[in-house]
């Protein structure tokens, strides 16, 4: 009877043994048990981390990708610190020019023209004001031509096109173009 009481001690004692090691000390005679951190419950979670860091790799090297491709690489250095809008009075045709960069570096043809992207006149006065030393005049550049393109090739809806001319947020330069394209597809701009 001794022998199997003196068993159940040992096993008792082990037992506290094995608990205590992989227990925290919170405080000195405190534990919490962590289920959720112990190796057995977190099979999942290496693999779950290198998913979640894939998509985000891939998310950005898309974005910069984008940029590159429509050749308005420049748009990815961009902080959006919106020190450029300290032009002001000064922008000949009163435009904000961090919102055109941005539509610049997503490839976004219909916020680059709501926002009057075909309006600017490439005058370089905003190039000082950025912090970054982007060459805000050249990105818009490329971006109108690429906006253009996009026009000719039907990516742009037509009512957005209309609006743009009602509300004069077409520069003189492409105007005759973009009324040219609305008339081959049949829509009425006077």
């Amino acid at each position: 009877m001794d022998k199997n009481n003196d068993q159940d001690k040992n096993n008792q004692e082990n037992h506290e043994n094995k608990q205590s090691e992989s227990d925290v000390d919170l405080i000195p005679g405190g534990r919490i048990y962590q289920y959720f951190t112990k190796q057995r419950h977190r099979m999942l979670t290496p693999n779950l981390n290198r998913m979640a860091m894939l998509i985000i790799v891939l998310a950005l090297l898309l974005t910069i990708s984008k940029s590159i491709a429509i050749g308005t690489g420049q748009s990815i250095y961009c902080l959006e610190c919106r020190s450029c809008l300290a032009v002001g009075d000064d922008c000949p045709a009163d435009l904000q020019p961090s919102e055109l960069v941005i539509a610049a570096r997503t490839g976004d043809y219909k916020n680059f023209i709501k926002d009057g992207g075909l309006e600017c006149i490439t005058c370089g006065e905003c190039v000082e004001y950025c912090i970054v030393d982007i060459d805000i005049a050249s990105v818009i550049g490329t971006m109108q031509d690429r906006t253009m393109d996009a026009i000719k090739a039907g990516r742009i809806p037509n009512n957005l096109l209309v609006e743009a001319l009602e509300e004069d947020r077409i520069g003189a330069e492409y105007v005759e173009e973009v009324e040219e394209y609305l008339l081959e597809q049949g829509v009425d701009v006077k």
